[in-house]
């Protein structure tokens, strides 16, 4: 398992003072800044932002480490991420971090591991490399192709995708 877990991502510089636009990945997107200890890839940690302004999908923030355009164009694209210890206990379920890794089965034949889990707007999807062709495929993240997901074996059940692999 990740030690971290992505919440956001810097998007924008927002002025010439340090301050930037994020997007949370949070379920509500305000509980981005209920954690205290955040990190900016590999070049921030344990830092606090500090909310300026709520936009329909972004923030304004702030952060003291963070005070001039030249800081901020250094982390633009990069992902804002909490230790996991820090994210309640949710028992048998899963949060979608912890699928990165698992491996992909259909039909009893393995497809590949998966490399990313997103969502461009309609619904999640998991990101898979097949191992047969080194291809990258969209699956939809949902009950119609999703059999069951074991944490155990680290491998994820698919059915019904095969018009997602052409």
């Amino acid at each position: 398992m990740n030690d971290k877990v992505v919440v956001g991502q810097v998007i924008s510089a927002h002025g010439i003072q340090g301050q930037f636009k994020i997007k949370s990945f949070t379920t509500d997107p305000d509980d981005l800044f209920t954690y205290n200890q955040l990190f900016i890839d590999e070049m921030y940690d344990g830092i606090f932002l500090k909310k300026v302004r709520s936009l329909k999908e972004y923030f304004i923030v702030s952060c003291s480490e963070i005070d001039s355009r030249n800081k901020v164009d250094d982390i633009l694209n990069k992902n804002i991420l909490i230790n996991r210890s820090q994210l309640p206990d949710i028992g048998d379920e899963y949060y979608f971090n912890d699928l990165i890794g698992l491996s992909v089965i259909s039909n009893e034949e393995i497809i590949g591991p998966v490399i990313s889990v997103n969502n461009f707007g309609s619904s999640d999807l998991i990101e898979v490399t097949t191992l047969s062709n080194d291809k990258k495929y969209f699956i939809p993240f949902s009950d119609d192709t999703i059999e069951k997901v074991d944490q155990k074996k680290k491998i994820i059940y698919l059915k019904n995708i095969s018009q997602y692999l052409e």
